[in-house]
């Protein structure tokens, strides 16, 4: 039987919701990580992100003002398993940047062009509370680079050089 999730994606045209979407989130106490509470978290997340059709989400977008961000496993064949990530933290973005257009789920129908490092070491917690160091290129380093920032309450179209798809949406 398919999972339902009791999630409902935050969005940035609900005027009470973008608030959270703004702020910075807190970072999350280990302890926390093993309580069955927020493992139903994270798998209501990467249920929620899969209905969704998205490759990431972080825990604001669910309403959660906590540092835990996924992404799924498709966006690089380097990933065994989705990508958890608790109080994230991108220690070595490289010089070398590609622009490239990007969505999100808090956003619907509103794309743009964001510069971002194509390659980047992020440090984090699994969903285990086991530290871990990963090196990611390409759309797996755009995706935590995108998913962190909503983490610091940043949305993608704060770095837009363009917004290519529903601009009339943002007004």
């Amino acid at each position: 039987m398919k999972r339902k999730t009791k999630l409902r994606i935050w969005s940035l045209f609900n005027a009470d919701e973008t608030k959270l979407l703004r702020t910075p989130s807190e970072p999350v106490e280990l302890a926390r990580v093993s309580t069955a509470e927020f493992q139903e978290l994270i798998d209501d997340m990467f249920v929620t992100m899969r209905q969704a059709k998205g490759i990431g989400l972080a825990a604001p977008q669910v309403g959660q003002p906590i540092r835990l961000a996924i992404i799924a496993e498709e966006v690089d064949p380097q990933l065994p398993e989705p990508l958890t990530m608790i109080n994230p933290q991108i220690v070595s973005p490289s010089l070398d940047q590609e622009v490239s257009e990007e969505g999100c789920l808090s956003i619907v129908g509103v794309f743009g062009d964001v510069q971002r490092a194509t390659n980047i070491t992020v440090r984090a917690f699994d969903r285990a509370g086991k530290p871990y160091t990963l090196k990611a290129t390409n759309l797996l380093a755009r995706a935590i680079q995108h998913e962190v920032d909503h983490l610091n309450g940043i949305l993608f179209t704060d770095k837009a050089t363009i917004i290519t798809k529903g601009q009339d949406l943002l007004s």
